[in-house]
């Protein structure tokens, strides 16, 4: 729920940096934070600085976002000159030193965006970064599966898209989700989703030992 009393799910982010915050009392560790449809290929090499994955689509020239960024008192032409390292999101590395202010700063951008899309959160954490004067590194750690035949070759894999073959949407029902242990889909070794595959089994074998 925002501060304007509309339900803005992605808003869960910011709100749960912010508990986090709270509960991680070294200044020099960092919080992670993956949106739950990505899993990790191996060890991965987190940046040790202020960080998010490049995200092309992220948009700061649309007229909802830029007038958030007035409201906020960022001046356009700051944001202009800093928007090419904000096009970024999860995972996200955030120092804990920098975590309660740019939660708190984060939450208000996400409030001033309006009308508001499924990804102004992230347009709303480059409006924070901006406020706050941080700067951001943007990494390139992510597969994803629009091009799900494609081999792997980064440490993280985000599954958000889908294709006949296999999608995460087709499990949405109690009914469809008994089915996710057992795919039926067949994917070349080393693609991207040949390892999807390869850790739903995985998971499937744990969980069958644990009952």
């Amino acid at each position: 729920m925002t501060s304007n009393g509309d339900d803005y799910v992605c808003r869960n982010i910011p709100g749960s940096l912010l508990h986090a915050a709270e509960l991680c009392s070294a200044r020099d560790e960092f919080i992670v934070f993956c949106d739950p449809d990505m899993i990790f290929v191996r060890q991965p090499d987190f940046s040790r600085n202020l960080s998010g994955e490049y995200y092309g689509y992220v948009n700061y020239d649309r007229k909802p976002v830029r007038r958030a960024a007035k409201k906020i008192g960022i001046r356009l032409e700051m944001l202009d000159r800093q928007k090419k390292e904000l096009c970024c999101g999860p995972p996200y590395v955030i120092p804990v030193a920098a975590a309660k202010q740019l939660a708190e700063a984060w939450l208000r951008a996400i409030d001033e965006v309006s009308p508001r899309e499924w990804d102004d959160v992230m347009g709303a954490f480059g409006l924070a970064v901006v406020k706050l004067g941080l700067n951001v590194t943007l990494t390139h750690i992510m597969n994803h599966n629009y091009w799900p035949n494609a081999m792997v070759n980064r440490d993280v894999i985000h599954y958000c898209y889908g294709d006949k073959t296999w999608s995460k949407r087709s499990y949405f029902t109690t009914r469809q989700a008994r089915k996710v242990w057992s795919p039926a889909a067949v994917a070349q070794q080393g693609t991207i989703l040949a390892e999807l595959l390869s850790q739903i089994r995985e998971a499937s074998d744990f969980y069958s030992k644990i009952h």
